[in-house]
């Protein structure tokens, strides 16, 4: 059995009907790359797109995590 080389936190959210999946580090991870991530952005681009969030391994470790997130025809972004 391998070892745990990152943690993910999976609750129920009454308020989105829905589980979420947390990976404390991932904020961490980004500022060492120099992105700043907003507190909230995580949640915003869950609720859009809950299917949108990609983790990269490569020989079981953490090597990238990127939020793909398809809004719709709906949305304009200039």
């Amino acid at each position: 059995m391998s070892q745990i080389k990152y943690q993910v936190i999976i609750y129920w959210s009454q308020e989105d009907n829905n589980f979420i999946a947390e990976v404390p580090e991932l904020p961490g991870w980004a500022a060492a790359e120099g992105w700043n991530p907003g507190q909230f952005d995580a949640t915003r681009f869950y609720n859009t797109d809950p299917a949108g969030f990609f983790m990269g391994e490569l020989e079981g470790e953490p090597i990238a995590c990127i939020p793909g997130v398809s809004y719709g025809a709906s949305v304009e972004i200039p």
